[in-house]
């Protein structure tokens, strides 16, 4: 992993996610501590992931997939945020679609990981 591509798009997600969440009355602060990646003040988690592929318009793809290593988050309720690369636009579903998902191992550059792979009923857009 790329540090300096990770902490670009990772601080572009969430301060779009937290703009948002803030304008519609979800006061936000930041918690950068391997949990959710968003608390908001009426205590619900949203975990943010930029998908560096996603170049604009609708959900390029024909399913979502989160990795299984959050699986905490979505055993606590947390709400999933993909952000379009330009943080103009996110894909969003709760735990409980999330979770839906089958559990799948995929191989990414070498490295096996688990996924939740989700179809995208049940996903939403929210302009940001």
């Amino acid at each position: 992993m790329r540090q300096d591509l990770y902490d670009k798009y990772n601080e572009l997600g969430i301060n779009a996610v937290r703009r948002y969440l803030d304008r519609e009355g979800y006061y936000t602060r930041v918690q950068e501590n391997f949990k959710a990646d968003i608390r908001s003040t009426k205590k619900e988690n949203h975990e943010v992931e930029v998908k560096k592929t996603w170049k604009g318009g609708d959900w390029p793809y024909q399913r979502v997939y989160v990795p299984y290593r959050k699986k905490a988050l979505v055993e606590s309720g947390a709400t999933f945020w993909m952000v379009r690369n330009d943080g103009k636009r996110a894909f969003v579903a709760p735990a409980f679609i999330v979770d839906r998902g089958q559990v799948v191992e995929l191989d990414f550059k070498g490295k096996k990981e688990h996924f939740y792979s989700t179809p995208t009923e049940g996903w939403i857009y929210k302009e940001l």
